[in-house]
């Protein structure tokens, strides 16, 4: 866009002592003059660096723009004078809204010179979209921060009325110069309510007006919103059969909403004041949380200035975390921040009592999760609610969506894993409960708990589950929530091996070791960074609530990456193609296809068996991440093998020396082309000491990541499969182009048995012929033909080959799944008849070529009538001639060619329990015992 006229900038008062009685105007006349020429300018820079290389024809006219606005922003902070120290503790200004003026006009000379950095290289970036273009947006970022602490300065509230004035005495100058005025609608100064907190969210904004109303004495009671909460707690807590709660409840009720939970004879007096009886109905209860509100005040300034020891009104954030302590709160350090950004106003790293309140109150309005965390939540919760029935006579609030609370324990591990797979049991057992949450008993009425959940309720419950995990591993390390006891027992002491109350990084990753997950010391860097990084950069150790974060979130991502866990859920969500948030075994397959990996569906079987709590064969995301962690287990352990063979000791520390790395990683037998190893070997420094097991297992996963990504044209066959298409493809391919037509492709596929039988088969054929030329393509395979052209190529028929083996694959799952209900067996038990049947199908061959057996296609494969006797004889039966002759007779029926196939197998089972063969049902009850 062309540039806008800038106004002329008025030079700053040159003073340097102003008295804050008698020069309020003057002082804030120059904030309000600066705070509006710089909000404009960055307005301009965000809107212009946003759109940069959208159109890198127009970069000249973009870098006019530019150079102009990093121009008018020199003047602005030259206006307000050099540049100051943020640290100084000696200020030009003694007013505390002119210090903070100071501070932003650092920042935004701070911001001229990213901008001229940026611009110096932008013509040339523009049309290459480049480093220089990137650099410009993050600059646009930092605008946007600016944009807001303007906002922010003109919200002091000792000013409002003043800035009021000098903002209308502008708007009448400009309309009598007949200028548009664009800056009230930046500003929207507001004198009777003037803090602007978080502006993209007017929920937070309105919390904390109404906490600092609270604060400062300017309101009391609850709004209808609150009212609505509060009420549906009381329900949750309400005598069966009643209106009313009873009195001995109300610290578990106070617990359950997340409140500070006084001491008991002061909860005492204050329910006294409001009933003489040992129950309360809700508009009693909502004036003991009037009462309550002003008692945790008192009890929150009274440890405010426990902390404030020089009495200067602030505590240090440093000391946010021991107090928060005291309240008894559990402090993550990411909701910390999140909500410190919203409350710290003049970015000191200090907070007062307002600011206090503020952070209680927005730590506490999202229940302790991150808004990225809330956000996740509302996803799972908006998964499975329904929208609830507007209720008779009730019009003050809308109706809301309500989560039935079967689905809750299955969410809850979706949010945090299968580390709270009991607590959440035991949270929906209470639900489903008359007791509810309840302490006090009552005779059992029949009426259960509420059997819905508004999202609201989802939250707090989220938050309960944490705090379960958290008393549950406190009880394994005393004094968790405060100071340790010493001489106490659990983890934690266990981790400290020095025993001086904290963990250091290093003792907390010889604690993992040998716990449920190998730790690699990049997943461990990676959490604490998130959880403790203030720590690590002070060289500290972990204190209880930081061991805490640490472990809940190492749980939750079962002991991989951020970066893993991530790439784990695009490659379901990639095959959830029905969006049911399960899998099945088949397209399990398929990922571990894509990730590399070559198991057969028995081996996965095996897996669904360790992670499918519910027995349905079907895997939602938790339970797949669960199964990569034992898969990534079982490959940790080969990798643990290899490096101890290959190992040296060179200077007290052990790890494989670099000439021997490359045979390291070979000898696994995960990756097979030798030239892949040699280039990631290449990558280490020639003189380097020996590599310890986590450089070892990166170098496998780069060189496995690399070799996915080569192979990954051969749609997953081993290369004894793919010979087998190559020949099948070349005899149709009779003059070597590496391409058919049509009427050959058919006769290809006939020789598999895949030809289309009818036209609704010949129409999804030809859909299938260009989805498989598009996976050639992101395959990199040579020579793909163009879409719905006469012409197939023989990377394309690979890719056609293994989406038609998939469907023959789903085809026999089915055909399983309706044997299964026919012989009325679950998949566990089809599991271990399975083990048997394979285990009898190789029984006269040695361990070893047995072993390698299991892992080929069985479909045809079938068990000798000798070797059918010799499983029944197996089972403690004698078979004589009767017996032998019944089960001849019932093998008659079953066998195909001479042989029978496991599901002839299966069937045989069914048959032998249900006729009781030989009375094997009390010969197995005689065995159990």
């Amino acid at each position: 866009g062309s540039p806008k006229k800038k106004k002329k900038i008025p030079k700053a008062v040159e003073s340097q002592e102003l008295e804050l009685e008698g020069t309020s105007s003057a002082a804030l006349q120059e904030i309000s003059t600066a705070a509006l020429h710089v909000s404009e300018v960055m307005k301009d820079l965000l809107c212009t660096a946003d759109s940069i290389g959208e159109q890198p024809e127009g970069y000249v006219n973009d870098l006019m723009f530019l150079r102009e606005i990093g121009s008018s922003a020199t003047q602005i902070a030259e206006s307000l004078d050099a540049p100051m120290d943020l640290s100084s503790e000696d200020p030009i200004y003694t007013d505390v809204t002119l210090e903070r003026a100071k501070r932003l006009a650092a920042l935004s000379y701070e911001l001229v010179e990213d901008i001229e950095m940026a611009t110096d290289g932008y013509e040339e970036a523009a049309a290459q979209n480049v480093d220089e273009v990137k650099s410009l947006q993050n600059v646009s970022k930092a605008t946007g921060h600016v944009i807001e602490e303007m906002q922010r300065l003109q919200g002091e509230r000792w000013a409002a009325g003043v800035l009021a004035e000098i903002l209308e005495e502008e708007r009448r100058a400009s309309l009598e110069n007949g200028e548009e005025k664009e800056d009230e609608a930046v500003l929207q100064v507001v004198a009777e309510d003037s803090l602007v907190f978080d502006g993209e969210d007017p929920k937070i904004a309105k919390l904390l007006r109404r906490t600092l109303a609270r604060v400062r004495g300017e309101s009391s009671g609850f709004d209808e919103a609150e009212k609505e909460d509060l009420h549906a707690a009381f329900l949750r807590f309400k005598v069966p059969d009643s209106a009313d709660i009873h009195k001995d409840d109300l610290d578990a009720l106070l617990n359950f909403v997340g409140r500070w939970v006084p001491p008991e004879d002061a909860i005492t007096e204050m329910a006294r004041k409001i009933t003489m009886y040992d129950y309360m109905d809700f508009d009693e209860f909502l004036t003991f949380m009037t009462y309550y509100d002003e008692f945790e005040r008192a009890e929150q300034e009274r440890i405010f200035k426990l902390y404030d020891q020089d009495s200067s009104g602030n505590i240090s954030i440093a000391e946010l975390r021991c107090l928060l302590s005291g309240l008894g709160m559990l402090t993550l350090r990411q909701m910390m921040q999140e909500a410190l950004a919203v409350v710290d106003k003049n970015w000191d790293g200090e907070l007062n009592f307002e600011e206090l309140c503020c952070f209680l109150a927005v730590y506490r309005g999202s229940e302790g999760f991150t808004k990225e965390e809330v956000e996740s939540l509302k996803i799972l919760f908006d998964s499975e609610a329904v929208q609830e029935e507007e209720k008779p006579g009730r019009h003050d609030l809308p109706p809301e969506p309500k989560l039935p609370g079967k689905f809750l324990p299955s969410l809850l591990i979706q949010a945090f894993g299968m580390q709270v797979a009991d607590n959440v049991e035991e949270l929906q057992q209470q639900l489903a409960s008359g007791q509810g949450f309840r302490k006090t008993s009552t005779t059992d009425s029949g009426e259960s708990g509420c059997a819905t959940i508004s999202f609201k309720e989802f939250l707090i419950l989220a938050r309960r589950t944490r705090e379960m995990e958290m008393m549950q591993l406190s009880k394994e390390m005393p004094g968790l929530m405060n100071t340790p006891a010493r001489g106490s027992s659990g983890d934690f002491d266990s981790a400290d091996s020095d025993g001086n109350g904290t963990i250091s990084a290093e003792e907390l990753y010889q604690f993992l070791i040998g716990k449920e997950f190998t730790p690699l010391k990049k997943v461990v860097q990676e959490i604490l960074q998130e959880t403790a990084a203030e720590t690590l950069e002070h060289s500290e150790g972990l204190d209880f609530n930081q061991f805490f974060d640490f472990l809940f979130i190492y749980r939750q991502r079962d002991g991989f990456a951020k970066a893993e866990v991530d790439r784990f859920r695009r490659g379901f969500n990639e095959y959830d193609q029905d969006r049911s948030g399960e899998i099945s075994t088949l397209e399990l397959s398929d990922i571990f296809r894509d990730f590399g990996y070559r198991i057969s569906v028995e081996t996965l079987h095996h897996y669904i068996d360790r992670v499918d709590e519910d027995g349905s064969n079907q895997l939602d995301f938790r339970e797949f991440l669960r199964l990569m962690r034992w898969h990534r287990e079982s490959e940790l352990d080969s990798c643990k093998a290899v490096f101890n063979s290959y190992k040296v000791t060179q200077e007290g520390s052990e790890g494989i020396p670099r000439k021997k790395l490359k045979a390291a990683i070979e000898e696994l037998g995960a990756i097979g082309d030798v030239s892949i190893i040699d280039a990631e070997v290449e990558k280490l420094p020639k003189e380097m000491p020996p590599v310890d097991f986590d450089v070892y297992v990166h170098a496998v996963d780069a060189s496995r990541l690399e070799y996915v990504r080569q192979e990954k044209k051969k749609a997953g066959f081993t290369d004894e499969e793919l010979q087998r298409y190559t020949e099948s493809f070349q005899k149709i391919d009779r003059d070597g182009s590496g391409s058919i037509e049509g009427k050959e492709l058919l006769k290809l596929l006939e020789a598999f048995g895949w030809e289309p039988r009818s036209k609704h088969e010949r129409e999804v054929l030809l859909e299938r012929l260009n989805t498989a030329r598009k996976r050639a393509r992101e395959a990199e395979a040579p020579k793909v033909s163009a879409d719905d052209s006469a012409e197939f190529g023989y990377w394309e028929f690979i890719q056609l080959a293994r989406e038609l083996n998939t469907l023959h694959e789903k085809a026999k799952e089915q055909a399983m799944n309706q044997l299964m209900e026919e012989v009325q067996f679950n998949q566990k038990e089809v599991n271990q008849f399975h083990e048997v049947f394979l285990h009898w199908l190789h029984v006269d061959e040695d361990e070893e070529t047995a072993e390698k057996a299991k892992e080929l296609d069985h479909s045809d494969a079938g068990l000798t009538r000798e070797l059918v006797r010799r499983v029944v004889r197996n089972t403690g039966l004698s078979l004589g001639p009767e017996r032998k002759e019944l089960l001849d007779s019932r093998l008659d029926t079953l066998e195909e060619d001479g042989k029978l196939k496991f599901h002839g197998f299966l069937r045989l089972m069914r048959w032998i329990l249900d006729s009781d063969f030989g009375e094997i049902n009390s010969h197995m009850q005689q065995q159990k015992k």
